[in-house]
């Protein structure tokens, strides 16, 4: 199962069937702790953790629990020229900053976005945010940024490797992740990164090497480095090549591979 709740539906449908179940835990908050969050993660064959951070998470709620790592992968997400440069095109002359998930402020840590924004669309007018995705705190964070002309929101988009393609720095300032898959796809498209210091990020973010790591909650440490990759192509160019080659590491193919290997061993009769 790669939903966490249902790794509940998979242990009550074991202690029925005997049939092993593997679940996925993809974020990194705590586990609750109560009788039967402890029973099902025992149970289960095995708990795959998308970074080692979560791991450990699964590890400080229950030593007996076996689990192991199977880094996310790229969405393989396509490009069409066409559309990348219809996007380009609605921002001319502009240095494009994107964000791309759910609008879920206390998780995603947008605010500092808007919070950056207002500092520089005097500043700096050649910078364009785009917050791309839609979510629980859209209108909170559009009544949050009604008065910039240097921050539009696109709502939900099908074509995010577009949007990826499009843009010249992609941010990441949360406050809690497993991982931050669309990082991967990011590299992917040899955007440079910055992101906070949380979670499983940083075991695919190299400070300096591929990305930029910032403290969660630094609206002043974002700013910093977005004016730092601003000023410097090189800089911009370099990172964005070396995570393009780290990204090769963290492919679908490579993660569903392991996934298999996992299910032939549990299903695998002992001898």
């Amino acid at each position: 199962v790669h939903d966490g709740r249902s790794v509940y539906g998979a242990y009550l449908r074991s202690l029925i069937s005997g049939i092993p179940y593997v679940a996925t835990r993809r974020i990194n908050n705590p586990i609750r702790n109560h009788y039967l969050a402890h029973r099902a993660y025992q149970r289960a064959a095995s708990i795959v953790a998308v970074a080692s951070k979560v791991a450990e998470t699964v590890k400080n709620f229950d030593s007996e629990v076996n689990v192991q790592v199977i880094y996310s992968g790229s969405s393989g997400l396509s490009v069409n020229r066409k559309q990348l440069d219809l996007i380009k095109n609605s921002f001319p002359g502009k240095f494009l900053i994107g964000n791309i998930g759910a609008l879920e402020n206390q998780q995603k840590g947008q605010e500092y976005i808007i919070e950056v924004a207002l500092d520089l669309q005097h500043s700096h007018p050649d910078i364009q945010f785009l917050l791309i995705g839609e979510g629980k705190d859209e209108k909170m964070l559009k009544k949050a940024a009604v008065t910039l002309k240097n921050l539009c929101f696109t709502g939900f988009v099908e074509n995010v490797g577009d949007y990826l393609a499009a843009i010249d720095l992609f941010i990441l300032p949360s406050n809690k992740e497993g991982i931050g898959g669309i990082l991967i796809d990011a590299m992917e498209q040899k955007v440079p990164i910055i992101a906070s210091r949380i979670g499983g990020i940083p075991e695919i973010v190299n400070d300096e090497k591929n990305g930029i790591l910032i403290d969660p909650r630094s609206p002043d440490q974002l700013k910093a480095a977005i004016l730092r990759l601003h000023a410097s192509e090189q800089q911009r160019r370099t990172l964005g090549d070396q995570g393009y080659e780290l990204a090769k590491n963290f492919t679908a193919n490579i993660m569903a591979q392991k996934y298999l290997n996992l299910y032939r061993n549990t299903v695998k009769p002992s001898s």
